[in-house]
């Protein structure tokens, strides 16, 4: 947008200057200026017309690769969410293992105690 409005203001300045320094008529001069607005009209539609396609070009694509990136951060959380319930569940089964194993170690432990005692009152 800054380098639209430098040309326009860069032709505009050459064409005052040149309408100042050129020995036309009154008449010759309007008809000038008339014919050189009418360009630069049609030159600033132009770029208008350019910059609204390169904007929606631009918002297509942001918008592609935002839905881009919030499937794959939809997937990520699945693989998360899997992986999680995995770890939980080897959690629970090593839990569970353990605390059979620590059952059975104190249940050994009070027969040995128990025994011991029985050996030590005779």
């Amino acid at each position: 947008m800054k380098k639209l409005l430098k040309i326009v203001a860069v032709t505009a300045a050459g064409f005052a200057a040149g309408i100042l320094l050129a020995p036309k008529s009154g008449k010759q001069t309007r008809a000038d200026i008339k014919h050189k607005a009418g360009e630069l009209k049609d030159q600033a539609e132009a770029e208008l017309k350019t910059a609204k396609r390169v904007a929606k070009k631009s918002a297509a694509t942001i918008k592609a690769g935002a839905k881009e990136a919030f499937e794959e951060v939809e997937e990520l959380g699945d693989d998360v969410k899997k992986s999680a319930k995995s770890v939980a569940a080897k959690a629970q089964s090593t839990g569970k293992r353990v605390a059979k194993t620590a059952t059975k170690t104190a249940k050994a432990v009070k027969a040995d105690a128990t025994a011991k005692s029985k050996t030590t009152k005779k």
